[in-house]
């Protein structure tokens, strides 16, 4: 159904029935589900080294950068939310605990379950949403100086059609500011 479906684009393995796998672990679902950024990036690589393979000419580096950031730039919403979900957590009504909302069976900064998903949270922000921002934010303080340098423009535009194409060429910040509004209205729920 229709609901199965988007459960899987917020990394929900339950939608996949992944309990068979992983058991009841919540923590161990948590980590696997993090686990879907880096296994998309090796897929897209070992794509592309059969491309260049096949086709001598592929400039694997920058389409593999253009690829990532395009996954990425779709993705990046519910890949934010996924690793921000150890944090979003509701009270009890008697007030004294809180629980993970996706996981009300896990008890939030109190049990070590909850601490194993904060442990693969931070890892998977260091690892996918802040390194992506960072390479946006790289490529946005660059674009000046590749449009100047011809012999640049061509490759290295190339890379980060992504970024660049949806927008004028005199507003080519515009792809930050929209990530970084996005980062922020992941944000909203834990505040």
């Amino acid at each position: 159904t229709i609901f199965r479906i988007c459960g899987l684009f917020s990394f929900d393995l339950k939608v996949l029935r992944a309990q068979c796998v992983f058991g009841s672990d919540p923590a161990a679902a948590y980590v696997c589900s993090q686990l879907f950024a880096p296994v998309c990036i090796t897929a897209m690589f070992l794509a592309l080294l059969i491309k260049k393979h096949l086709k001598p000419g592929t400039s694997v580096r920058y389409e593999l950068t253009n690829s990532i950031g395009t996954l990425f730039m779709l993705l990046f919403l519910s890949i934010l939310m996924s690793a921000l979900m150890p944090y979003m957590c509701y009270d009890h009504p008697d007030g004294t605990k809180a629980s993970v909302i996706q996981e009300p069976s896990v008890l939030c900064f109190d049990t070590a379950v909850h601490t194993a998903m904060i442990i693969g949270s931070v890892f998977s922000l260091l690892t996918v949403p802040l390194p992506f921002i960072a390479t946006l934010a790289f490529a946005i303080m660059q674009y000046p100086s590749w449009t100047s340098s011809i012999a640049q423009q061509e490759v290295v535009l190339k890379a980060f059609r992504f970024l660049f194409f949806r927008f004028e060429p005199s507003r080519y910040y515009y792809g930050l500011i929209l990530m970084l509004r996005s980062f922020l209205i992941c944000l909203v729920p834990i505040v």
